[in-house]
């Protein structure tokens, strides 16, 4: 393949990749790219009527025709559908621009565009597909530049330098690849500075797609594609305790109003009763406490630090007896809720200390019991009649003198061994309740606690769901547990007349729930994950990860020790490569050149056959012109140092 053929594929695989890009950004209509992708794949065979009038002004006509459809689109809609459109006239300049370079025009256009269309593309989404696409990209880049350069000075590089070309591009590329990795890793970044254009443009159709992470409220009618990331969310550091003490749920907003399928908060005024005094918080500048006796102390300290900035909330456990802001938070008013929550009335970075594990809360003599009936609140029947069929065929395996907790065990069992767990926004997810109840197409936690609270709501037993945290990272060395926007979750909880309110799950572990993947779904998650640490790589997370790379050394030299043979027949192993790497070195240039060529043509040496009687051979055989060629410079470079020596 000639250098001319080599910069044309190059252009087809960049244009091709820009429609990627835009349509993993979401701003076109996935049709209209694929119109454009057909023309793309079509430009070699299309190359022939390039230089016909006709051909050309056909492009031009439908060009022009494409631009006053999105002029009209902009004049009737939004600001925000600017972007749209700019990125999709974008990539029809592309296709165009691909379509119709004559012989004798050079595609310096192109490769501008495509570089703008890969920065703005990347700024709009953070996908782990995004950047997949953008390793093809790099030294598809890169590559087509050297050729663009050779092609422009008039050359038409022969095949085999045409290869080499290739390979120094892809070489350069890996580094620059490497050198960009190394910087985002590194350099400093501000995880809640707000991005310069946020606000101004939006390229997606939010009405009908959802974000991962934590959520005051729950929308499930319809539920579109979700939108995945790893935004840094909560990090808690265990000040005193063991790691056991360490809870599995932070809670954060209760959910006990329900319109069909979806849950809200209650309404101020929806309470008939008092709050439950064992909810209730006692509030005194920074600090919250409930009782007299949890204000003194208690056995564990939580601090957590909230870095999302775009709630109120703060999150606790149950259990949790007294929260304390940090000095540094005077000018926000700290506010408890008739459900056990806490607020801070304003938005940003919080930290505050959590306490937990001190003496139960009694309630007061006289104290009146909260009103039950808003948790006793079902939808109508079409909303509930997959969850309280399901309910009452399960009802019916228990004797008839069960009690709540028998009754919650079961439907709690049924969903978590009987369901299966898909991420949000994976295919062939449930995209309703309906579709997760009586379809039994997987859904995420928000199926698995709406089906829960609706089935015993449907049993007469008092059930609110509850969103906040589940799972993170754990590190013992530093004792802390961060947590992600994707480390959002959705629960239940019952009301236990002796108990109060009591957590329950019926989301599957997510080591049981990807059980069952398929090899490369499991390896589609572990990628997933993967770039979900990379892209939340903040400054603490650098810190512990130097840490570690300073401590690999030391590491590695104690476990040589414990391990005497292995540590000798590695070093064994490390002499054997470094002499045989220092012979040939010793071995003169010109012969390591000439081996090297006889390797690439497949020949060696028979019977005491001289260079240039192998050369001959070669030349009678069916080797290429220019393998024979680049064999003849290495036999006489070789003979020239052997006889000058």
């Amino acid at each position: 393949m000639r250098s001319e053929q080599a910069l044309q594929r190059c252009c087809l695989g960049l244009v091709a990749l820009n429609l990627v890009f835009v349509y993993l950004t979401g701003a076109a209509d996935p049709l209209w790219l694929l119109g454009l992708l057909a023309l793309t794949a079509a430009a070699p065979w299309l190359v022939r009527f390039r230089d016909r009038f006709l051909y050309r002004q056909a492009w031009n006509l439908g060009a022009i025709a494409f631009m006053g459809l999105l002029a009209q689109h902009a004049l009737n809609a939004e600001l925000a559908s600017v972007l749209q459109d700019g990125l999709t006239l974008a990539v029809l300049c592309q296709v165009h621009l691909l379509n119709n370079l004559r012989s004798d025009q050079q595609p310096d256009l192109l490769f501008f565009n495509t570089f703008l269309i890969a920065i703005v593309t990347g700024y709009l989404t953070r996908d782990l597909a995004f950047a997949a696409a953008f390793l093809i990209f790099a030294p598809l880049y890169v590559v087509g530049l050297q050729l663009l350069t050779a092609n422009r000075r008039g050359y038409d590089l022969e095949a085999d330098v045409t290869r080499r070309l290739i390979h120094d591009g892809c070489r350069r590329s890996a580094v620059l690849l490497l050198l960009s990795l190394l910087v985002f890793l590194f350099w400093p970044r501000d995880f809640e500075r707000e991005a310069f254009f946020a606000g101004k443009f939006d390229t997606l159709d939010n009405s009908n797609r959802a974000e991962v992470g934590f959520a005051e409220q729950l929308e499930l009618h319809g539920l579109g594609d979700v939108a995945t990331g790893a935004l840094p969310a909560l990090r808690a550091t265990l000040r005193r305790g063991r790691a056991a003490d360490v809870p599995g749920l932070l809670r954060g907003a209760t959910l006990a109003e329900v319109r069909g399928s979806d849950w809200y908060p209650l309404q101020p005024g929806a309470l008939s009763g008092s709050a439950s005094p064992k909810t209730a918080w006692n509030i005194e500048g920074r600090v919250a406490v409930r009782g007299t006796e949890a204000a003194v102390s208690t056995p564990i300290l939580l601090e957590l630090e909230r870095l999302d900035g775009r709630t109120e909330r703060l999150f606790t456990t149950p259990d949790a007896t007294r929260v304390e802001l940090n000095a540094q938070h005077r000018a926000g008013v700290l506010r408890g809720s008739y459900d056990g929550s806490l607020k801070y009335s304003k938005l940003g970075r919080l930290t505050y200390t959590l306490g937990l594990g001190g003496p139960p809360v009694a309630a007061p003599p006289g104290a009146s019991e909260p009103d039950l009936a808003p948790y006793l609140q079902v939808p109508d029947e079409a909303a509930l009649e997959p969850a309280a069929r399901l309910a009452d065929n399960l009802v019916r395996r228990l004797p008839r003198d069960h009690g709540q907790d028998e009754l919650v065990d079961l439907f709690v069992k049924h969903l978590a061994n009987t369901y299966d767990y898909a991420l949000p926004g994976a295919d062939g997810a449930a995209r309703t309740l309906t579709q997760f109840l009586s379809a039994h197409q997987p859904g995420h936690c928000e199926f698995f606690a709406s089906g829960l609270g609706l089935m015993l709501r449907s049993q007469g037993v008092p059930a609110r769901l509850v969103t906040g945290y589940r799972g993170g990272n754990w590190d013992d060395s530093t004792r802390t547990l961060t947590l992600s926007s994707n480390d959002a979750h959705v629960w239940v909880e019952v009301l236990d007349p002796d108990r109060g309110w009591v957590e329950v799950d019926p989301t599957p572990a997510l080591s049981t729930a990807t059980a069952g993947l398929g090899r490369l779904a499991q390896a589609k998650l572990g990628l997933q994950r993967g770039w979900e640490q990379l892209t939340g790589f903040d400054a603490e997370r650098r810190a512990a990860f130097l840490a570690g790379v300073l401590r690999l050394p030391g590491r590695a030299v104690r476990a040589l020790l414990r391990r005497s043979g292995a540590a000798f027949g590695l070093l064994g192993i490390a002499a054997l490569i470094a002499g045989l790497r220092l012979r040939q070195r010793r071995q003169p240039q010109a012969l390591r050149q000439y081996q090297r060529a006889l390797r690439k043509c497949r020949l060696r040496p028979v019977g005491g056959e001289t260079p240039r009687e192998l050369l001959e051979r070669a030349r009678g055989g069916e080797l290429g012109p220019q393998r024979v060629e680049a064999l003849e410079r290495a036999t006489l470079e070789h003979e020239a140092e052997r006889y000058a020596a």
